[in-house]
């Protein structure tokens, strides 16, 4: 799951900003997190800080549709692994507050 999510981020920084396929791509890869929540944090885990950064507005989504406790602890970890990122920061923070139970972070 890294590896194609790296191919098509890879893609999509090739393409224009504006392309209108791009959010096709991101949810390509939001569809590929949410078929396998165990698969899809090993994947994220994985990736550096760049790749994050250019999927990570897909996260709030993700975690409304998981659901996931494990799902959030994995974002919250790679808020940690990278406390210089602000796209990062936002992101992961919109995404515990789509959590239902967010109460308990």
């Amino acid at each position: 799951m890294k590896t194609k999510i790296t191919e098509i981020v890879q893609n999509i920084k090739n393409k224009h900003l504006n392309d209108p396929t791009v959010s096709s791509d991101k949810d390509l890869i939001a569809e590929m997190l949410l078929s396998d929540v165990s698969q899809a944090i090993e994947a994220l885990n994985q990736l550096d800080l760049d790749t994050l950064e250019w999927i990570s507005s897909r996260f709030e989504e993700l975690s409304y549709q998981l659901q996931s406790k494990e799902f959030i602890g994995c974002l919250k970890g790679l808020q940690l692994k990278f406390p210089d990122s602000s796209t990062l920061k936002t992101d992961v923070q919109d995404a515990i507050e789509a959590y239902y139970g967010n109460k308990e972070f």
